[in-house]
């Protein structure tokens, strides 16, 4: 095996300080699964396929950055994911030393002979990963990043190592806020801003405020759709809107179109509560299960169908 060394200087702190801003955009909801910071730990950095039994690296030492996300709600593929991660990294100074697929990196081997977090913080599908290492341009100080591209059911996952002299603890984690979708067919559907979508069609699913089976309670996000409406109307102060809840197909028509409405009234006072909307801009209604936009013969059909819709009626 060809294993490389990298004396790197090792300093001891009290709280990992960065040399360096690194902001990191997602595409769709990004949930942090871990996160957790070391000093003084030593990393075989992959810098070469599984070959001959071991994997090429880079050994490098000093503190270290360990961070996961479950991405949802997104227009991105393992790949494309991957290469929006490697353009940004690079734009914030760092240069690639090596990259491959689940093929070219060694696949199974690759996989459990580096550094992976478990489940259900990291997931790695075999047959559908990407993996790039690199370093910081600038020598003084120097630091190294891993990332790892999967995926698992509709979620793209994300595992992020940096270590270095100094590591990034100011890493920033935005959203392009692309997350809600037009209200057409699932197969002529996007998926944009609320901004976009509103514009475009006056209309739009948030599509990351997501309901419990059966019920008005919603899964704790970000619901950044929300945040992107609350901006659109303060900006657009003439309009008014229609939330309008649909549910999936279990239960009777009454008590579904009942459940529909509570949601879309959820909604409304999460606006009125959080982003100080003003009440008489919003209007809400129920429907039930009357305008599916997927099947309710599956789950994912059902999870779907539980959803918002804002409408503008100006």
């Amino acid at each position: 095996m060809n294993r490389l060394h990298y004396a790197a200087l090792i300093f001891f702190f009290t709280g990992i300080q960065a040399f360096a801003e690194v902001e990191i955009s997602f595409s769709g909801v990004s949930t942090e699964t871990f996160s957790e910071e070391q000093l003084s730990v030593s990393y075989d950095l992959p810098v070469g396929p599984f070959q001959n039994g071991v994997i090429e690296s880079l050994q490098v030492r000093g503190s270290m950055l360990k961070k996961a996300w479950e991405i949802t709600k997104t227009i991105e593929t393992v790949d494309s994911l991957s290469e929006n991660l490697r353009k940004q990294l690079k734009k914030s100074g760092f240069e690639i030393l090596y990259e491959c697929n689940s093929k070219s990196c060694g696949g199974f081997d690759f996989r459990f002979n580096t550094v992976i977090l478990p489940d259900p913080e990291m997931h790695i599908d075999l047959g559908s990963f990407k993996f790039f290492s690199g370093r910081s341009l600038s020598k003084t100080p120097r630091e190294f990043v891993s990332c790892i591209v999967s995926r698992g059911g509709e979620s793209l996952f994300v595992q992020l190592f940096f270590i270095g002299d100094e590591v990034v603890s100011n890493l920033k984690i935005k959203s392009l806020n692309k997350v809600s979708e037009s209200v057409e067919g699932s197969s002529s559907s996007f998926r944009g801003t609320i901004k976009e979508l509103l514009d475009l069609n006056g209309s739009a699913i948030l599509s990351d405020v997501i309901f419990k089976a059966g019920s008005s309670e919603l899964i704790e996000g970000e619901y950044l759709s929300l945040v992107d409406l609350a901006k659109y109307l303060k900006q657009n102060k003439g309009i008014k809107i229609a939330l309008v809840g649909h549910t999936d197909a279990e239960g009777d028509l009454a008590k579904n179109i009942e459940l529909s409405k509570d949601r879309a009234e959820i909604v409304k006072k999460k606006l009125i509560s959080k982003f100080n909307v003003k009440e008489e801009r919003l209007d809400f209604h129920g429907i039930g299960f009357l305008s599916p936009r997927s099947s309710n013969s599956n789950a994912k059909g059902r999870s779907d169908n539980r959803r918002v819709e804002v409408i503008v009626i100006k």
